[in-house]
C-alpha cells in the first residue's frame, strides 16, 4: 500500500506507529511466557525487553543442536503421498 499511498498523495493504510505497536504487543507476549507474569502496555523504555536483544538472551533454550546430517541416501517425499490402492 505505500507506492499506492504515494502515487495516490495518501497516508499508508498502516504507519510505522502501527508496526511499532505490533511488535510492542508480540514482545510483551513474548515477555509474559517467558517470566510467567502478566505485563501491561505500553513497555517502559526501561523495561529490558524494550530494547533489542534481551528477548533472546532471557527465552528459555530447549534444545541444543548436537550434530548435523551431511550426506543423506534415499528419497524425501514433501506433500501428499504418491502411493496407489489396490482397490
Amino acid at each position: 500500500d505505500v507506492i499506492a499511498a504515494i502515487r495516490d498523495n495518501r497516508g499508508p493504510a498502516i504507519d510505522g506507529e502501527d508496526g511499532r505497536n505490533a511488535v510492542e504487543l508480540v514482545t510483551a507476549i513474548y515477555k509474559a511466557g517467558i517470566e510467567g507474569e502478566i505485563v501491561d502496555l505500553p513497555l517502559a523504555p526501561e523495561d529490558p525487553y524494550y530494547r533489542s536483544g534481551t528477548l533472546a538472551q532471557r527465552a528459555p533454550h530447549f534444545y541444543e543442536k548436537r550434530a548435523s546430517i551431511t550426506e543423506q541416501s534415499g528419497e524425501i517425499i514433501v506433500g501428499a503421498s504418491t502411493a496407489t490402492s489396490n482397490d
